[in-house]
């Protein structure tokens, strides 16, 4: 028998490949901003979650009528609140902010992140530091970070030149979320400003989420001298 052109378009526009004859959903939005603290979807949830929080929330996926292949997609639009997704049983999947996640269910009724996969998620995460050791008064800066899968992309403001006041590293006293630390610290080259002359540094990426600033030759800082980081363009990967 022929099928009618709503299973037809159903089919046509299935999120992901499926057995034989199984549909999915429309691949469409529902959009959720003021659900409450901890918003638990089912199976009749839309497969596609716009989520523009006022805080923090936590986002948990279904697990009964879930068959192995469907596919979520869950994008957070706000600037400064995470969105926590876990699967139903609270183990966590990932976070997000300013983006998306796509995860597919592995195998029918996933209760444990176990049975998820996260194919694809993309977000970006800025924040506001004061970097130490750097001048009598310490100054603050803005880092921005973009998480695309394992790759990350961490960009900073230039500070302004001025005496240093100590021959210690510069750091960050705000520590990166653990999504974006690297599992062993690295030092990548970066052009620093020490005792006023243009020079080949380094930005060590430390596992415990700071960011530490070096002059070349892992030399020490000049104090009383001017000192300055400018504007850094990082790029690493996770795997």
């Amino acid at each position: 028998m022929l099928n009618s052109p709503d299973v037809s378009l159903r089919r046509a526009l299935r999120l992901s490949p499926g057995p034989l004859g199984y549909d999915t959903e429309l691949f469409s939005a529902g959009y959720v901003a003021n659900e409450p603290q901890s918003t638990t979807l089912t199976s009749s949830h839309n497969r596609i979650q716009i989520i523009d929080p006022a805080a923090a929330r936590t986002i948990k996926m279904p697990s009964a009528g879930i068959r192995a292949g469907e596919v979520f997609v869950i994008v957070n639009r706000s600037t400064s609140y995470d969105v926590t997704i876990q699967a139903s049983d609270a183990s966590a999947i990932d976070i997000i902010r300013t983006g998306f996640i796509k995860i597919i269910a592995l195998q029918n009724t996933p209760v444990a992140n176990t049975g998820w996969y996260v194919e694809n998620v993309y977000e970006e995460y800025s924040y506001s530091t004061t970097v130490t050791n750097l001048y009598a008064t310490n100054p603050t800066i803005t880092i921005n970070v973009t998480r695309n899968n394992s790759q990350i992309i961490i960009r900073h403001t230039s500070t302004t030149a001025a005496a240093k006041n100590t021959t210690n590293d510069p750091r960050t006293s705000v520590v990166l979320p653990a999504r974006f630390r690297v599992p062993v610290t690295c030092r990548i080259p970066t052009i620093v400003q020490n005792n006023g002359t243009n020079q080949t540094g380094a930005c060590l990426l430390r596992d415990n989420g700071r960011i530490n600033w070096e002059p070349s030759g892992l030399g020490s800082w000049t104090a009383a001298a001017n000192a300055q980081l400018f504007s850094t363009h990082l790029f690493y990967s996770l795997l």
